[in-house]
């Protein structure tokens, strides 16, 4: 993670939003909701963007291609960086994957294809096992 310059009150609150809810992504609208106009719009475009910049979130292209969703950048706490990601169409939650058969897929792209993939960026979209019981559950009620 690059070093922090400046902290802010402005920043703080924004970061605080992301590790409270690290396994979750937003949109910026979204982090503006939460906020409950505690920061004026402007001023979270810009932070976000910056957190973005110095690597303290990661900045993901939203399934639709419509915008972006953030995250807390907490892949640098594992010892590998070259993991995918699984991310619920259902509750959000993003789940960090150290898999090999992934990286069997990754090698086999590389050498058979000449697709060199970037794992930090893959993300794999479907539904947790917690979304998937609630709703047998709501199904059988």
């Amino acid at each position: 993670m690059a070093e922090l310059k400046y902290k802010t009150k402005q920043r703080e609150i924004i970061t605080q939003v992301f590790k409270q809810n690290s396994d979750k992504c937003f949109t910026s609208k979204e982090i503006i909701e939460l906020l409950q106009g505690q920061l004026g719009q402007a001023t979270v475009y810009r932070l976000l963007a910056k957190l973005a910049e110095e690597g303290v979130i990661c900045k993901y292209t939203a399934e639709n291609g419509s915008g972006a969703l953030y995250r807390i950048n907490n892949c640098e706490k594992r010892e590998s960086h070259e993991h995918f990601h699984l991310k619920c169409n259902s509750c959000g939650k993003l789940i960090h994957m150290d898999c090999t058969l992934l990286a069997k897929i990754a090698e086999h792209l590389q050498s058979d294809h000449g697709f060199f993939m970037d794992n930090s960026k893959t993300v794999l979209y479907g539904q947790c096992e917690e979304c998937i019981c609630k709703k047998e559950l709501c199904c059988h009620e």
